[in-house]
């Protein structure tokens, strides 16, 4: 019998969440780079998030365990929106705003999946709370900084 057996479930997760990490951040500076539009940006990192999660797990572990990574997906996609909307902002071009945002973002997710440590509730509630405060932040950039058309 194997020595992590017990912790199967717990390594399923934790690699669901830096998939989440992964995609999202890319995603971001995908989006930051091209100018696109960043609902529709999302919802392909979305989409993309699903699809590497059924490949490499299966459907139900992206039922069962897929919300972990979409916390954590939804925090630093909107992590490297907000980081590439102000490093534009401040003079710096499209590739290196997008470099920069796609580096907090990961920085950003990694530090998320943290409070892991301090049980699933206060992850889920951190990450909720962070989220809402990136929406809002992203919501008060003026328009012509967001990415693209907004």
């Amino acid at each position: 019998m194997s020595p992590f057996a017990g912790f199967s479930t717990a390594i399923l997760v934790a690699g669901i969440a830096v998939l989440g990490v992964a995609i999202g951040a890319l995603g971001g500076a995908i989006v930051r780079i091209a100018r696109g539009r960043v609902i529709l940006g999302g919802l392909a990192s979305l989409v993309a998030y699903a699809v590497a999660v059924a490949a490499i797990e299966n459907p139900r572990a992206l039922v069962a365990f897929g919300g972990y990574g979409l916390l954590t997906l939804l925090l630093s996609y909107l992590s490297a929106c907000v980081v590439g909307s102000h490093a534009e902002r401040a003079g710096l071009g499209p590739v290196r705003a997008s470099l920069v945002a796609f580096a907090i973002a990961v920085v950003a997710g990694f530090a998320d999946l943290l409070l892991f440590r301090l049980g699933v509730g206060v992850f889920v509630a951190g990450s909720l709370v962070v989220d809402a405060i990136l929406v809002l932040v992203f919501l008060r950039i003026p328009r012509q900084g967001r990415s693209g058309r907004g």
